[in-house]
């Protein structure tokens, strides 16, 4: 299932996204793939275009920390910014604990919109790309953007 709003639309997701992690009880985590039996890696890719300036990128940073803080631990993730050219927070996936986490938060308390266009095409392609540490692994990928 995804979520799809256009920028126009007066939606706060980051109000969904707080909905849905806050839904679970205060023990629970979210398990995206709780159902199956494959492993998973998760991408987030952080649109840092010009496009995103202001109250676009403050909204998709704080979407993006909601997802952070509320997956449970060891689950395998990487951080991707991009615009013009794109930059992987890590080298490659890495699991989640409090030292990671704290990393992406750190790093989203610093982010700006400042890589130039719009271009998502390259990024999917190294995600594509990206040698999996496990067999039957699914990569699911999570895009913050204005769609600019």
């Amino acid at each position: 299932a995804s979520i799809s709003i256009k920028p126009e639309l007066e939606t706060d997701v980051t109000d969904l996204l707080r909905t849905l992690v806050t839904s679970q009880s205060e023990d629970e985590s979210i398990d995206l793939l709780k159902d199956t039996n494959l492993s998973t890696e998760f991408y987030f890719v952080l649109d840092r275009s010009g496009s995103m300036e202001g109250k676009r990128m403050e909204k998709a940073k704080e979407a993006l920390a909601c997802f952070i803080n509320g997956l449970k631990s060891e689950t395998k993730l990487n951080v991707i910014s991009f615009g013009t050219k794109y930059k992987p927070l890590f080298n490659e996936c890495k699991k989640i604990n409090d030292c990671v986490k704290g990393e992406i938060l750190n790093f989203l308390q610093v982010a700006k919109a400042d890589m130039g266009c719009t271009e998502l095409l390259p990024v999917i392609y190294w995600i594509i790309n990206q040698p999996s540490t496990q067999k039957d692994v699914c990569k699911t990928i999570f895009v913050f953007t204005d769609g600019g």
